[in-house]
């Protein structure tokens, strides 16, 4: 039996919950990548900034007075907000929603002024102008949003933050079956049909190897539980 987990499961909720059934590193068999969930920094077009370096300026001059929104403590948009300030050595506020949707529509109707968000979230306002997309924090560009710069192209090297959805069978299950999975699960990406309907639904077709997607968990993992630790995050 396989089933498809993100890493909203692997490596948040399991760096958040106070217990937890399962140890995501050893207790299941990495199969295979389906697709990764491109993010991107938005802000209100009031709020004045236009570029990633001019908004992390503002945040720099007036430290902990910038809000960001997010869809909860421990959230992916909550944790990818403090990496990024961990990185580009800023302080701001966090200011927690319960869900997507409220974090979305407070940077919209101007009550906070910026949201990392998922691309699929933020994309029909991005294209109406009610929100201004700062940079995707990708190794390229996202095929969502091709004339958005990457943070690299933005001015902030080094810093990647993406989600996704993969394929884990049960500890033990033979390496034979997990390879034949991984050959058929890249094999179904390749065809047109598959990947419009993964962009539609605002995923980023990607395939790896079951050892690659292991090493993913692993360091996604490593990362939430140091940035949890350090901004001391906790769940609700």
């Amino acid at each position: 039996l396989i089933g498809g987990i993100g890493d909203s499961v692997l490596n948040f909720a399991v760096n958040l919950a106070p217990r937890v059934s399962f140890n995501p590193l050893t207790d299941l068999e990495p199969v295979a990548m389906v697709a990764t969930i491109p993010w991107t920094l938005v802000v209100n077009p009031q709020f004045g900034p236009r570029t990633l370096g001019a908004f992390l300026a503002q945040a720099r001059a007036n430290p902990g007075k910038v809000d960001y929104a997010s869809t909860g403590p421990g959230s992916a948009s909550h944790v990818g907000m403090e990496l990024l300030a961990d990185q580009a050595k800023v302080s701001m506020n966090h200011v927690p929603n319960r869900g997507a949707t409220p974090a979305v529509n407070d940077v919209v109707g101007g009550q906070v002024p910026a949201v990392i968000s998922a691309v699929s979230v933020v994309l029909p306002f991005i294209k109406s102008g009610k929100l201004v997309a700062l940079g995707v924090p990708l190794d390229k560009r996202s095929p969502l949003l091709p004339d958005v710069p990457t943070f690299a192209e933005a001015g902030v090297a080094d810093f990647n933050f993406t989600t996704w959805v993969a394929l884990f069978a049960p500890k033990g299950t033979p390496r034979a079956v997990i390879d034949k999975l991984n050959a058929e699960t890249a094999k179904a990406l390749t065809d047109p049909v598959v990947r419009e309907r993964l962009l539609g639904l605002g995923l980023e077709p990607k395939t790896m190897s079951p050892d690659e997607l292991g090493k993913l968990v692993a360091s996604g993992h490593a990362r939430v539980a140091a940035i949890v630790k350090q901004a001391n995050i906790k769940a609700e």
